[in-house]
């Protein structure tokens, strides 16, 4: 999974580098001002709202695929 943050670029370069990954795999953080415009540049992404501020972004993604992954070990661990 590729996790981007994003702040005031919404047609990014980045996403022509990935075009050979699996965009479900990929996910843009934006503040909550930007969530739209983002989505409707990128509506093949998923658009996730985070925060301002690209080490307080960092400490959000980190908490956020936390939390994915936790979902995900306790859904396994539901049909052991």
């Amino acid at each position: 999974m590729i996790c981007i943050p994003s702040y005031k670029r919404p047609i990014m370069k980045t996403l022509v580098t990935l075009k050979d990954y699996p965009k479900d795999k990929i996910k843009i953080f934006v503040i909550s001002e930007e969530y739209e415009l983002y989505k409707n540049l990128n509506p093949e992404y998923e658009i996730i709202v985070g925060v301002l501020g690209v080490a307080n972004q960092r400490q959000f993604n980190q908490i956020f695929f936390f939390e994915f992954l936790k979902q995900k070990i306790d859904i396994i661990v539901s049909f052991l």
